[in-house]
Order: C-alpha cells, then structure tokens, then sequence
C-alpha cells in the first residue's frame, strides 16, 4: 500500500520514530529536526504533518496530503525568516495563529525553519509557548544544531538528528524524480556532499554550477599560502555574493512592479509597501550571507576530498637513485665480510705519534672461519671527523650469490702504521 512516507529519501530512522508515533497516537506538541542544511529536514517536517492530518493515515493519495505537500494547506504554516535572524514578532504571530481554532485538519502544524536564527527576545517568547502548548498544535522546529538553540528549547522537545545523504541514495531518487541520466544525478548527489537541495540546485541552475566552479578554483590559488592569495580568494566570494545580491534585487523589483500595478501608488497602499520594502532588504542581506557559508561550504568539500585521496605509491627509483642504493648495499658488505671500514670511520693520521696507537679494528668473519683477520690501518673517529670510506671497489671475498658489488670512485689507499 503506497504511503506518504515513501516520498522521504534516507532518513530511514527518523521517519520510522515519526511514522510509529502518528500510528500510536501518541504525537508529542514539540520536535526539534537538527543535521546539516539541505538534507531533507523541512520535506520530513510536511510528511510528517500530512500523515497528522491524513484521514487514511497519511496514504499520499487523499487531497489533503498533496495540499500539504505543496504548502497550501490552512492548517499546516512554514515560518521562515526573511532576513538575518527569527524576530520576535514572528513568534508572536504563531503564538496568535495557534491559539485559533484549526480551519478543517485534525492538528495545526506550525514548522519553523531556521529555527537556530531566534533571536534571545524570540526564543523566550517560544520557550513559553512550548511550556504552554495550546490543544491539537505541534511545533517542528528545524534548525542545523540544538547547540544552537537559546535557552533551554531543546528540552522542551523532542530531537531527531539527520544526516547527508549517502551518494548512492541520492543518485537514485534524483534520476526517478528529475528523470535524468544516472552519470548526472551521480555527479550532482557527489558535488553536493550529501545535500538534496544543493544537488537540485546544480542539476537545475546554470548559474549555481558556474559559481560552484568558480570557487573550486580558489583552492589551487590557495595552495602557495600566500597573504594575497587569501584576499584575493575572499574579494572573489564577496564578488560572487553580490552577483546573487544582483539577482534578487531584479526579483524583487518584479514583485514591486505587480503591486504598484495591482493597487497602485496612492496612500492606502503606503503601509503595505513599506512592509514589503523592508522584508526586502531583510531577504537579501540574508541571500548573501547564504551565498558566502555556500562558498566556504564548498572550500571545506574540496579540501575534506583531498584529505580522504590515499598518498600516491612511491615511486620506482631512477638510476641516479639506485646507483646511490648499490653503494650504500656495497659499504654494508664490506663490513660485514671484509677488512674495510664500515660507514663513517677514517683513515688513521700518519703523522707520528709519542703515545702508543689505539687497537686495531678488527672484524670477525662469520661467513668464512678459516680467513684471515687482516688487519685495518684504520680507527673509529670522533662525531665531528667522520665520513665515508670512499672504497673504490669492494675487495672482500665474493659474496654467497657469486657477485661483486660496486663501491664509491674514490680510492683510499691503506697507510702503514707510524713507526715509533
């Protein structure tokens, strides 16, 4: 039987506490929905009230439901803030709506977005209502953190986290709901980092893929760790902030066109445009601090992804490199098998000296007993003095395979003993 709860894409925990808490009767007056911004959090919120108002229990087939689903319906309200934060007069209107009775549906749904941009005068007012709730009312409060929340709020619900969606999942539903090729909807749901909304976005908008290009971009100007690389990186953002500033302002005089053309200029419409020329600078001092967190989110996404890409293999070595490699295997064997002198000793002074000379250095050979110890004119330095032995070839006997490993150029040729 086909559910309004098959249109939630993931989500599967928190859609499951939902839909068992409408199919029980026992729906708490307050939720709080908290995970990262375009996740899917406000589509949940309008399922869960179209199954609290569907006769059927929410079957998604009634009229109710897709009322619900597409923001019409007079008992279901979606508040969100026009500008920087949550004011405290739009609390007071949902207090004021909510204390009404409902028009046709069994709950009022009151769903506020953003609901972490209360300002401390709004959160008092909610807190009170949420300690107060009127009867047949049920707050979903949607917002990225509970941390973020003011005063004791979250207490006073109960919270559901979400999280971004897998990009699998989001292939999937993109493909079926915007009947696209899978490369592109799996591209999108990848550029997107878990967000549906941002991949709607991409798959939809040519501008929004352009400015997503371009920020990309900043990370390779980025790499030198320059002080003007980052000034310039942020004149860039702040560019691309204003270009969508630029593309709401055109919106927005459109609609004060239709409203001057609708009830004119004359004084009786003064206060009604007033109220919409301020809801106007509030909405785009709010599109470009969105449009400055999209472009440090995707900054943050590129370099998340470098971090994730494993180190390179390391690479085969060059001949300069395997030279240097057969010299330091030929010093090792020297000292292992022959009379010369491991790596760092030198060659003993021939200066002549009053105090007696210092033991020999002499080497055991384990690979052949019945060699002789030859004895070594040289002895171990002090840290300051030491260097290589500069063997030109080595002279001990032949290794166990039967080759003879190559040395340094430079020969050092063994100086006698001083005679005292």
């Amino acid at each position: 039987m086909p559910s309004v709860w098959d249109l939630v894409v993931g989500h599967a925990d928190s859609a499951a506490v939902l839909r068992e808490a409408v199919e029980s009767g026992r729906v708490l007056h307050a939720w709080l929905f908290v995970g990262p911004p375009g996740v899917g959090k406000l589509h949940v919120a309008r399922v869960f009230a179209a199954a609290l108002n569907c006769p059927n229990g929410g079957d998604g087939s009634c009229d109710i439901c897709r009322r619900v689903l597409r923001g019409v319906h007079p008992d279901v309200h979606l508040i969100v803030p026009e500008g920087d934060n949550l004011l405290v007069e739009d609390v007071r209107a949902v207090r004021e709506d909510a204390s009404l009775s409902r028009h046709e549906g069994r709950v009022a749904v009151f769903v506020l977005d953003e609901a972490d941009r209360l300002t401390d005068a709004a959160a008092n007012a909610l807190l009170k209502m949420l300690e107060e709730p009127p009867d047949g009312v049920v707050f979903v409060l949607v917002a990225r953190s509970g941390d973020a929340l003011v005063g004791t709020i979250p207490s006073r619900a109960r919270t559901l986290a979400f999280a971004s969606l897998p990009v699998a999942t989001m292939a999937a539903a993109l493909a079926r709901e915007l009947e696209i090729a899978p490369e592109q909807a799996t591209w999108a749901a990848a550029a997107s980092h878990g967000r549906l909304a941002k991949a709607r976005s991409l798959i939809g908008d040519e501008a929004a893929r352009l400015r997503r290009a371009t920020t990309l971009d900043l990370a390779e100007k980025l790499a030198d760790g320059q002080a003007s690389s980052a000034l310039g990186a942020a004149t860039t953002v702040l560019g691309l902030a204003d270009e969508v500033m630029a593309a709401g302002k055109q919106r927005q005089a459109s609609e004060l066109a239709e409203f001057e053309e609708t009830y004119g200029k004359g004084r009786g419409s003064a206060t009604l445009r007033k109220r919409i020329e301020t809801r106007h600078r509030r909405e785009l001092r709010r599109v470009r601090f969105d449009a400055i967190r999209e472009a440090v989110s995707d900054l943050l996404g590129v370099y998340r992804d470098m971090a994730a890409v494993p180190a390179p293999p390391p690479r085969e070595p060059t001949r300069a490199r395997a030279s240097t490699i057969r010299i330091r295997r030929a010093r090792r064997w020297c000292i292992q098998t022959g009379p010369r002198p491991p790596h760092g000793w030198r060659r003993q002074s021939t200066r002549p000296r009053r105090s007696a000379p210092p033991p020999h250095w002499k080497r055991p050979t384990a690979a052949w007993p019945s060699a002789p110890r030859p004895s070594s004119p040289w002895r171990r330095p002090s840290s300051r003095s030491r260097r290589p032995c500069g063997a030109p070839r080595c002279q001990c006997p032949a290794s166990p395979s039967g080759e003879r490993l190559s040395a340094p150029t430079r020969r050092l040729t063994p100086t006698p003993r001083a005679s005292y």
